[in-house]
């Protein structure tokens, strides 16, 4: 029968869900606590910011998918974009509202940045041997989209 969800089907994506996010969040939570027990606290903040930067930039690229366990969707970015929230709370509680300010706004300069990047390598004529301009600009106009309505979240 297609189109019948299972009880165990819908368990296994979840198990799969849960599993991601828990990895995603050891291992950042992991780097910070290594560095903080290498007495490295010069680093925190630097490496704060990196893994921010990088979770948040992931979460963008990763809505392009969207998952369903059972009836439920949801774009596949929440895997990676809760944990680049812990991150931005660590920052604000470590270092002070001042910095945590500061790394939003580094974030959204550099979330645009990566969305006219975007936009012009979707608009760069593809070499006449590529064939897959229509499904790469499909994905790619997706996570412009998604980069534009982070930037709104941002700011408002």
């Amino acid at each position: 029968m297609v189109g019948v969800i299972t009880m165990g089907a819908v368990l296994t994506a979840l198990g799969l869900f849960y599993l991601s996010s828990v990895v995603t969040y050891f291992v950042t939570s992991s780097i910070l606590w290594a560095l903080y027990r290498l007495g490295r606290h010069d680093y925190l903040l630097p490496i704060s910011f990196m893994l921010y930067m990088l979770l948040l930039t992931t979460s963008q690229y990763l809505a392009s998918k969207i998952g369903a366990i059972g009836p439920i969707m949801f774009p596949m970015g929440l895997i990676t974009y809760s944990a680049s929230v812990a991150i931005l709370d660590y920052v604000t509680l470590r270092y002070g509202r001042g910095y945590g300010y500061a790394v939003v706004r580094i974030a959204i300069i550099t979330q645009l940045l990566i969305a006219l990047l975007n936009y012009l390598v979707i608009e760069f004529p593809p070499a006449p041997i590529w064939k897959m301009q229509g499904a790469f600009a499909e994905v790619m106009t997706v996570n412009i989209r998604v980069v534009i309505a982070s930037v709104v979240a941002f700011t408002t």
